[in-house]
């Protein structure tokens, strides 16, 4: 079966980092349609709605392996979490910090990624 490409994002600014939901029903990426980077989830495949997960900034979106949790990195190196409820109507929790980078030697900066619900980051090396 040939199917046509689509195009799912078409917005302004930029948009990056797209991850699918497990169920693979959601996208979430980064956009800074709103002149700043925000972490936001849309339907996928219909793109229909749009609803902002971040408060303040953020970027490099990823999905719990239950796709019940999305941590993101938000400004000041810091890694947040915010819950969600996916279903007809999306619910989305005020997200919170999960950890600060820079006192535990961790720089986000570098990327992160997951392995289950344990991070794995890279810091820089020492002079």
């Amino acid at each position: 079966m040939n199917v046509p490409p689509k195009i799912f994002f078409d917005r302004g600014g930029v948009q990056s980092g797209p991850q699918l939901s497990p169920d693979a029903a959601y996208v979430v990426y980064h956009s800074n349609e709103s002149g700043r980077d925000e972490v936001y989830v849309r339907p996928f495949p219909t793109g229909a709605g749009q609803w902002q997960v971040s408060l303040g900034g953020g970027s490099d979106p990823h999905w719990s392996p239950k796709g019940e949790t999305l941590w993101f990195r938000g400004f000041g190196n810091v890694l947040k979490e915010a819950h969600v409820k996916l279903g007809t109507t999306i619910t989305i929790s005020k997200p919170r910090d999960v950890f600060k980078g820079d006192p535990i030697g961790v720089n986000q900066t570098l990327g992160y990624a997951l392995l289950g619900e344990r991070f794995i980051a890279a810091r820089p090396g020492r002079s």
